[in-house]
């Protein structure tokens, strides 16, 4: 048949026919016995056929965009990975969280239970999805078209698994003893996926890059609050900026420039600051610390109120100050019936600075930034943030909190290597910081080597003294152009998604207890958890043998996922745990 020479009409009236192809083999296979796989073996030929000659119609031109004049077309899809979901080709209307296409199947029934409802259709119930008998959709007279859609299990790529009368779209019924027996028939007919833009994301929040994470082919790694994996865009930056090295040296070394100051830019508004000049890149947070806790003029009396269990990041150059004479006042947060008044009423007219972590590296605790902030600014008190629990995971406006001073590494959440950090200093407090080190890199025109002014820059470029990190900032400047392309109200509502499901499933666990914070307003992208019998040693030795990627923290398993991964992970995570528990007694 030449393609090439087929018009719309007819190639309209080949996808009819491959429409009624796949309905005879419902027909056969429904009335079929016990050996009924052997008797649509030929029929399964004549669904390939169609399907290559579907495919030389999409490249005769006769497809576009998935539609042959107004009639969806896809084509085939990929066998997942536990090989249990089969299927033929099949011109499938659409689905509004298919790629925007509304997807109707023509039955009432699905053999799959769903937990999230699509905003725009209330018959199609998507997310990821649990096996239940014969589940009912809905009747409705007025539209036989129903159907429902689950995600299939697959962890490199979102795909829609329609399910039309126990899977009879392809002949089989999940679970009976023939698909057990003929698992082989995987090979033989093409499964009926599309993809998907994420229909079950929470507020319609749109579909994570998820060809940018590799390692969700690598087990689940729940370990973001630990080392973030590098998106695929960011190694491919490095290896880019490696290549330009060997084959150039620093002939484009203006460029590195150029892409320096961009990197403030992406930098201010992933943490809010008003402009590019409060944004400073340093090594790691720890550098931030000291820049401020070595930078003040500290004068006997004066005292820093921070919550007691910080990090020793954010603990020890403030102790170091005690040498000055400054008192380090820590205040047990946890135990008081309200953190921030906590916090607020250890302080007195010698304050001169209060620390904290937005989010606590153990627990996941957070704090309320804008009401310290406030309290602080009207109390003349310098407020610091060590932000590398929340940067790159929940939203952040260092201006609506009234932030002074900000650190935040860049190898967690933000998703780019050690090496290099944020620090944001606010214009009026900046002023106040005696500057620790000198060199060439902290002026305003950093090339004018022979110059007479020696002045440091004005901006938050003052506290980079020698040769930046250029290939950490090639990467980081990656990283964050892939998170402020998704949108950090985006990547919030999915970490806090996250987490709202780990909580739900937890509680579920006999024996399982949270230590957590479980209130609203607490919550980030950190859950840690124990158990009342199994040491946590134990349980953290079975889960990383289970290929999951996790610490011990705070006395627990402490699990921090990012936004890109969601439902079936955290249902994958809930299996495992399951299992554990089951084994372990």
């Amino acid at each position: 048949m030449d393609f090439q020479r087929v018009d719309e009409q007819q190639a309209v009236g080949f996808m009819d026919i491959g429409s009624e192809l796949c309905q005879e083999l419902v027909v056969r296979q429904s009335h079929g016995s016990g050996q009924s796989g052997l008797r649509f073996y030929p029929f399964l030929d004549l669904l390939a056929d169609f399907q290559l000659a579907a495919e030389q119609l999409q490249a005769a031109g006769h497809v576009q965009k998935g539609f042959i004049q107004g009639k969806p077309f896809y084509q085939r899809g990929k066998v997942v990975e536990n090989g249990e979901y089969f299927g033929g080709f099949f011109p499938v209307p659409c689905h509004p969280g298919a790629d925007k296409m509304p997807l109707r199947a023509k039955s009432s029934r699905t053999t799959h239970r769903q937990s999230r409802v699509n905003a725009e259709s209330s018959r199609f119930v998507t997310g990821g999805g649990h096996h239940a008998a014969r589940a009912q959709a809905a009747d409705d007279d007025r539209e036989p078209f129903q159907g429902r859609v689950v995600q299939a299990l697959n962890r490199s790529v979102k795909r829609v698994h329609v399910h039309v009368d126990d899977c009879a779209l392809c002949g089989l019924r999940h679970g009976s003893p023939f698909v057990r027996q003929w698992r082989f028939a995987r090979q033989l007919l093409r499964p009926h996926y599309m993809p998907m833009t994420d229909s079950a994301t929470p507020d319609n929040a749109p579909a994570p890059p998820l060809d940018q994470f590799p390692i969700l082919e690598s087990g689940l790694y729940f370990n973001h609050a630990a080392v973030g994996p590098w998106p695929r865009r960011t190694a491919e930056a490095v290896q880019n900026f490696a290549e330009e090295n060997m084959n150039r040296g620093s002939a484009a070394y203006r460029e590195w420039f150029a892409r320096e100051n961009d990197l403030r830019k992406s930098l201010a508004q992933l943490s809010g600051a008003s402009h590019a000049d409060d944004i400073a890149l340093v090594k790691n947070t720890t550098e931030g610390i000291c820049t401020v806790a070595f930078g003040m003029d500290w004068r006997a009396g004066d005292n820093i109120v921070l919550p007691g269990g910080e990090f020793p990041s954010n603990r020890l150059p403030w102790l170091a100050q005690a040498a000055s004479g400054v008192e380090l006042r820590e205040i047990d947060i946890r135990s008081a019936p309200h953190a921030e008044t906590a916090l607020l009423d250890a302080m007195d007219h010698k304050t001169r600075l209060l620390t904290v972590s937005a989010v606590a590296w153990d627990d996941g605790f957070r704090l309320d930034l804008v009401a310290l902030g406030e309290a602080c600014r009207k109390r003349n008190v310098l407020f610091f943030v060590d932000a590398i629990q929340q940067l790159g995971a929940l939203p952040l406006d260092v201006d609506a909190c009234r932030i002074d001073f900000l650190a935040a590494d860049a190898h967690k959440w933000l998703l780019a290597p050690e090496g290099i950090a944020v620090f944001y200093s606010r214009e009026e407090a900046r002023g106040q910081l005696n500057l620790l080190q000198q060199g060439w890199h902290m002026f305003d025109q950093p090339w004018h080597f022979e110059r007479e002014d020696w002045t440091p820059s004005a901006s938050a470029r003052r506290f980079e003294a020698g040769s930046p990190n250029t290939m950490g900032q090639a990467a980081l400047h990656a990283s964050a152009g892939l998170l402020l392309d998704y949108g950090m109200e985006n990547v919030g509502q999915r970490i806090l998604a996250n987490t709202d499901q780990l909580l739900r499933g937890l509680a579920e666990l006999p024996g399982i207890f949270i230590i957590s914070a479980t209130e609203q307003k607490r919550r980030s992208g950190i859950i840690t958890f124990a158990h009342e019998r199994s040491p946590a040693q134990e349980l953290h030795r079975h889960l990383v043998q289970a290929g999951v990627s996790c610490v011990i923290r705070g006395g627990g398993i402490r699990l921090s996922p990012h936004f890109y991964q969601g439902e079936r992970q955290i249902e994958a995570f809930m299996a495992i745990l399951r299992d554990i528990l089951a084994q372990t007694g």
